[in-house]
């Protein structure tokens, strides 16, 4: 009987934390504890090569980037990201148990605001490099609920965190300009906030044709 599949991505940057976790012995011995025997990385742009072999019972492999990786997405049962928007989204559109990964080494880290929102909605698990085995080994995919698409709710709570955050950052560094701060910050958001307007749009739609 074929065993259980793991996908990691990184998205189209570098994640070399999350990378060096998942390929320790460790880290696959609680994998296979728990019935997988393969795992597929996407590490991107990073820095970091893992090796490619079989460790207690598990496959180890990697590429950097393809034009789509719907198919990885798709064929997976376990997805563990890090923490982007369109990246969530995408795991959570494909139906799969989803852990999120913060990239903590980030400045104007927006992620963890995001993992939080999408783990108090039941949509997933979020941890960082540091404790993603032992995330790994309390596993329980079975309290996760099924996403659906048009969730406006998580949209709200998500962008009054950022313009929080925002607010805050502004009024505390002085060393910054206002408006050089803002349009900084504000390009950032506009990536960062893309996959959830993705979200909202199936519910914004069905309320217009109503």
């Amino acid at each position: 009987m074929e065993g259980k599949k793991v996908f990691v991505t990184v998205g189209t940057t570098h994640f070399d934390g999350l990378i060096e976790v998942m390929s320790k012995e460790e880290t696959l011995a609680i994998l296979s504890s728990k019935g997988y025997t393969s795992v597929v990385l996407q590490i991107g742009k990073g820095e970091f090569v893992p090796p490619t072999r079989k460790s207690h019972g598990v496959a180890l492999s990697y590429f950097h980037l393809k034009p789509s990786i719907a198919e990885d997405f798709a064929a997976a049962d376990l997805v563990i990201s890090h923490a982007g928007a369109g990246s969530c989204l995408e795991a959570l559109e494909a139906g799969k148990p989803l852990i999120a990964v913060v990239n903590n080494t980030l400045m104007e880290n927006h992620q963890t605001e995001l993992a939080e929102e999408l783990s108090k909605s039941g949509l997933c698990f979020y941890c960082y490099p540091t404790t993603l085995q032992e995330t790994l080994a309390n596993l329980d995919t079975s309290r996760l609920k099924p996403y659906e698409p048009g969730q406006p709710r998580l949209v709200a709570q998500y962008l009054d965190s950022i313009l929080l955050k925002l607010e805050k950052n502004i009024f505390e560094d002085k060393r910054s300009k206002l408006t050089d701060y803002i349009h900084f910050d504000m390009v950032n958001w506009k990536i960062s906030m893309s996959g959830w307007i993705r979200m909202s749009l199936p519910l914004f739609e069905t309320k217009i044709l109503a």
